[in-house]
């Protein structure tokens, strides 16, 4: 045999066993590969999924110049209902409106059945069911009244922290502008409420219903006075269930009944505003 035959007999097996290397380094490295593939394409996904909920979820920030001066507007609103409201609602204003005999030009509409009920049981607040009972608060006669609108300055301040950080929510910026609108109105009760009293065990328990007596007055924000009245009279069903879950701690059934008795209390409250209520005479001038 001659030296160039031996020559490519060994340039031969050299190349096989390359060739067995790299067969033998796909094999190890192949689904590696696979699976840094998977890894980066689950990654791409979820990054598309991310950002496609985060548009759903967030205004652009393109949108942020509207949104402050929206948010200076209802803000500069909100000022000015303050200004106006210690004296709109002192003790001498309210004792000068009586309510009349015309409706009230505010809609006003009671808990519907199902949203009152779910709501005095468990504790779910479906606002649209429980018309205006979001915005009801009882004040003693001569005391301060809260105006109610504290929660949405720190509403609007929250959604400037948001656009600060990765944008404001959609569903604020969709109350923001509906309050640019209108404020709505705001409903509260001067008068005297006694709490309901449980008394007995688990199991047999009874209970002393709680009463609410006093003069309604309907708040208009837009129009930033007292445009409706009405007396009320209301005392707690005699019978009502309760739904709560048992996580230990002080006697849980009592305490979500105190709850739901108060809530019965306020459902029925709201019930009798919206159908008593009527517009307000202005006071005689002197």
């Amino acid at each position: 045999m001659s030296d160039a035959e031996l020559d490519l007999i060994v340039q031969d097996a050299r190349a096989r066993r390359r060739r067995i290397r790299l067969v033998a380094l796909f094999v190890v490295m192949g689904p590696v590969l696979v699976a840094v593939a998977v890894i980066a394409w689950r990654i791409h996904r979820d990054e598309v999924q991310q950002r496609a909920e985060d548009a759903a979820r967030y205004m652009p920030h393109e949108d942020d110049a509207r949104i402050r001066q929206t948010i200076a507007a209802v803000r500069a609103r909100v000022l000015e209902i303050r200004a106006a409201w210690p004296r709109a609602t002192s003790s001498e204003a309210l004792a000068a409106l009586a309510p009349g005999t015309a409706p009230c030009p505010l809609r006003l509409a009671p808990p519907t059945e199902k949203a009152a009920r779910a709501y005095v049981q468990s504790n779910q607040l479906d606002t649209a069911g429980l018309g205006n009972l979001d915005f009801f608060v009882v004040a003693l006669p001569g005391e301060p009244i809260n105006d109610g609108l504290g929660g949405l300055l720190s509403s609007l301040k929250g959604t400037e922290n948001d656009m600060n950080e990765r944008g404001a929510w959609r569903s604020k910026v969709e109350e923001l502008d509906a309050w640019n609108k209108s404020l709505g109105e705001y409903v509260f009760v001067v008068g005297h409420k006694t709490q309901a009293l449980i008394s007995g065990r688990a199991g047999s328990r009874t209970f002393t219903p709680g009463h609410l007596e006093g003069v309604a007055y309907v708040f208009s924000y837009d129009q930033r006075r007292v445009v409706c009245a009405a007396p009320i009279s209301v005392s707690n069903s005699d019978q009502f269930d309760v739904v709560y879950q048992d996580k230990g701690g002080f006697d849980p059934g009592f305490v979500a009944a105190l709850g739901a008795l108060d809530r019965d209390l306020m459902v029925k409250a709201m019930s009798a505003i919206a159908g008593a209520a009527r517009a307000v005479e202005d006071p005689p001038s002197h």
